[in-house]
């Protein structure tokens, strides 16, 4: 039987509330609440579903003997969870660390933060649950793997955006309430996760709470993303669920973009945030990234060098999230620029596991070795601090040499 942790409702600092009622009290949202408050009820979940395409897969969820028999032999220990939040969404949640690992306190854990088609089960089309065992052994740290509300074995749909935010905030919750220090806790989003991640990471800094953030191709905004599509021409390709099918000799590379198309993402911008604002959808992930002290995140993204780009076929770097619509690094960022190992046979790289990616400023780097260098940044004991020298005893040097 999983064990069941309940989070409490997240909290909110003074300046935060402060913003919040001064949007109801001074701004003209008088007109514009009431209608987003009618336009989300009767189309966020429907919203939700198409962001979030997880919900949509019928799979069933692992029993405690398939984890036992997944981890024989590894040294590993798992344990299954149930974390409901502060609105009752059920969270299935699996947690793995080595064996030896007993103190709470000085451990480190990764939590994952899957992207918009994944659950934590799926080891068929991408390997998730070897890269979270994979983490466990060589990282010495306990993962954490969760599905969002209403994806294989989670329940209660999502409305908004900011319920999924939700359920990032609960898992780390339940870590801070055993006792797990800020700083041991890093949270690692990919795609969709990155932009999750983000948000509740930005929402523990804002409490003071120094939680780490690893970004892997997310996103500045959704509506940008969006827009993002309409210029490089993968629309069509993005409802037609044929993303994955997209190759360089198609002429859609996730950078170039025609004037016309260009022009086009710019018009339908305002639109789309308008929209996905009225669902309940249109978040500001570039704010909350950047509000996040650099020593505290690490950000990996797609974007091939120019010499690449030169070559005939140019390489097809990120179509889910296109070179427009990713995040701009702040000044002290640990940022891995990455591209493919062989752009001559290459489908979208967002689809890449990182051991398939190469830093454009570093090509002896893969992508996995970049996320393991942050981690050691992350974990690593902060400097000893000097040793102030008093006057008197700088005298005393003096006067003995």
């Amino acid at each position: 039987m999983p064990e069941i942790y309940e989070a409490p409702a997240p909290s909110y600092t003074v300046s935060s509330w402060a913003l919040f009622w001064a949007r109801y009290l001074l701004i003209v949202p008088l007109l514009t609440d009431p209608l987003k408050w009618l336009v989300t009820r009767l189309a966020g979940t429907a919203v939700g579903r198409m962001i979030l395409g997880a919900q949509n897969i019928q799979a069933a969820p692992m029993s405690e003997h398939q984890v036992a028999d997944w981890l024989q032999g590894n040294g590993l220990a798992g344990m299954q969870y149930t974390v409901t939040t502060d609105d009752h969404a059920t969270l299935d949640t699996l947690e793995i660390r080595p064996q030896a690992l007993d103190n709470v306190m000085q451990r480190p854990y990764i939590i994952n933060f899957l992207g918009s088609a994944q659950h934590y089960q799926d080891n068929l089309y991408f390997p998730l649950l070897d890269m979270i065992r994979d983490d466990a052994r060589q990282q010495h740290c306990t993962v954490i793997a969760f599905n969002y509300r209403n994806v294989v074995g989670s329940t209660k749909a999502p409305s908004s955006f900011e319920d999924l935010v939700t359920d990032g905030i609960a898992q780390v919750q339940r870590l801070l309430t055993q006792g797990v220090p800020p700083a041991n806790i890093v949270l690692n989003g990919v795609s969709l996760g990155a932009g999750i991640a983000t948000l509740v990471a930005a929402h523990f800094h804002s409490h003071d709470i120094p939680v780490r953030l690893f970004s892997d191709r997310g996103f500045s905004s959704l509506a940008r993303t969006i827009a993002g599509w309409i210029q490089i021409g993968v629309v069509n390709d993005m409802l037609n669920n044929q993303i994955q099918q997209v190759r360089n000799d198609d002429g859609i590379t996730g950078y170039t973009r025609p004037f016309g198309k260009k022009l086009l993402g710019w018009l339908a911008l305002p639109f789309l945030k308008a929209a996905l604002y009225l669902t309940g959808w249109d978040i500001d992930v570039s704010s909350a990234y950047h509000s996040i002290p650099s020593t505290h995140k690490a950000l990996l993204r797609i974007q091939s060098s120019v010499q690449r780009r030169q070559e005939n076929p140019p390489p097809v770097d990120d179509c889910i999230i296109p070179e427009a619509a990713q995040l701009e690094p702040s000044i002290g960022d640990l940022v891995g620029n990455m591209q493919t190992m062989n752009p001559q046979k290459q489908h979208d790289a967002h689809f890449k596991m990182r051991g398939y990616l190469r830093n454009k400023e570093n090509p002896s780097q893969t992508g996995i070795q970049f996320y393991h260098h942050a981690l050691q940044r992350f974990f690593q004991p902060p400097p000893a601090p000097a040793l102030e020298t008093s006057p008197l005893l700088q005298m005393d040097q003096v006067c003995s040499t």
